[in-house]
Parts: C-alpha cells; sequence; structure tokens
C-alpha cells in the first residue's frame, strides 16, 4: 500500500469518525407510571381481558357485480394515472408552443451584411501615415 493511499485512508477515517459515536435514541425511554399519580380502580370495576376468547370471522358474501369489478378497476385506473398525467403535461405545452411559437428566421441575421458594415465603419476611419 502506498505513502498516498494510507494518507488518505487515514484522513477520510477521521473525517468519518466523529458520526460513529453512538447517539441518544430519538425518542427518551418511559420508564413507567409516577406511583404519586396513579390512581387504582375500585374493587369490582376493573375490565378484564380474557385471552382465551376468539372472535368469529364475519363472513358476507359479495353478490353484487359491482363489489367483484372494483379490485380490477382500481387496479387499471393505478396503472392508467401516469399516462394521464403525461398527456395532460404534453396537451398543455403544445397549447403553449403554439400559442407563442414564431417564425424561426426572423431572429436570423446574415453575417455577410455585419461583414459590409464593418467595412463600411473602416473605410471611414482615416489612418494616420
Amino acid at each position: 500500500m502506498s505513502f498516498s493511499k494510507s494518507i488518505s485512508i487515514l484522513f477520510v477515517t477521521l473525517l468519518l469518525a466523529p458520526g460513529a459515536f453512538a447517539r441518544k435514541p430519538a425518542v427518551e425511554d418511559f420508564v413507567g407510571v409516577e406511583p404519586e399519580s396513579y390512581v387504582a380502580p375500585s374493587q369490582g370495576t376493573e375490565v378484564l381481558f380474557d385471552f382465551g376468547n376468539t372472535v368469529q370471522a364475519i363472513t358476507t358474501e359479495n353478490t353484487s357485480q359491482w363489489g367483484q369489478w372494483m379490485p380490477v378497476f382500481v387496479l387499471i385506473s393505478f396503472m392508467l394515472l401516469p399516462m394521464v398525467v403525461w398527456f395532460g403535461i404534453t396537451r398543455t405545452e403544445n397549447k403553449n408552443n403554439e400559442q407563442t411559437q414564431e417564425p424561426a428566421h426572423q431572429n436570423v441575421a446574415r453575417l455577410s451584411d455585419y461583414q459590409k458594415e464593418r467595412e463600411q465603419e473602416e473605410e471611414q476611419i482615416k489612418k494616420a501615415s
């Protein structure tokens, strides 16, 4: 390894070293409930949860025609959205270009005209000899 490579690696390491130190978490950890502010519920009003209960799934058959085609409609809409936006942008661009477009040859000047003017100016300037 050459000396210049090792110096450059050392320099980059020193630049990146401060970012390697541990930082505090973005959210301070919550330790618990303070005993002064905790109020226990009165006896008999506690809400208990039975983890053994299971909820039966509600099965409803979707027999309507719209319900069957809704996912297909949403999928096609999302697929066509970029194309609709693109066509809308290009359509307004074409309208703007047609309104402000000028013929390209109006801004073009002939170089020979400028050369003739310059030659005439040089002829008018008297040379000291």
